[in-house]
């Protein structure tokens, strides 16, 4: 029974230790800062986000290497969220800012906005450039 224990001990000790399987995965804040380069936010209809439009935004922020990391803010009862996008630079925000642009539908399940800092900002449904 000790054995047991120990092996499950170090186990959780070793897993704890690890670094994240994925690289730019979201790390909850308590909110978005003004300064942030890239914000994504995921609104609701009363029936939660549109989950595959985030779940693709997620992944390509999580590999694109312009970013440096992903912040991420709860702030709605039905899954409503804010990303902040933290690019390496600022050049590349645009390039970032268009390329998620494309992933996300016309009619998406819930309102999604992407804002540059620089006060660009693009809007789903809507489209509003």
């Amino acid at each position: 029974m000790k054995t047991i224990i120990l092996a499950a001990a170090a186990l959780a000790t070793t897993a704890a230790a690890s670094p994240p399987q994925y690289p730019n995965a979201p790390v909850m804040v308590d909110r978005i800062r003004a300064d942030c380069p890239l914000t994504i936010s995921f609104g609701s209809y009363a029936m939660g986000i549109d989950g595959p439009s985030f779940d693709k935004v997620v992944r390509t922020l999580r590999y694109d290497r312009a970013v440096r990391g992903v912040e991420q803010h709860n702030w709605g009862r039905e899954g409503e969220r804010t990303l902040c996008a933290n690019i390496r630079k600022p050049a590349e925000a645009r390039r970032v800012f268009n390329r998620l642009k494309v992933l996300l539908p016309a009619k998406p399940r819930g309102p999604v906005t992407l804002k540059l800092a620089s006060g660009r900002e693009y809007r789903a449904p809507s489209g509003r450039r």
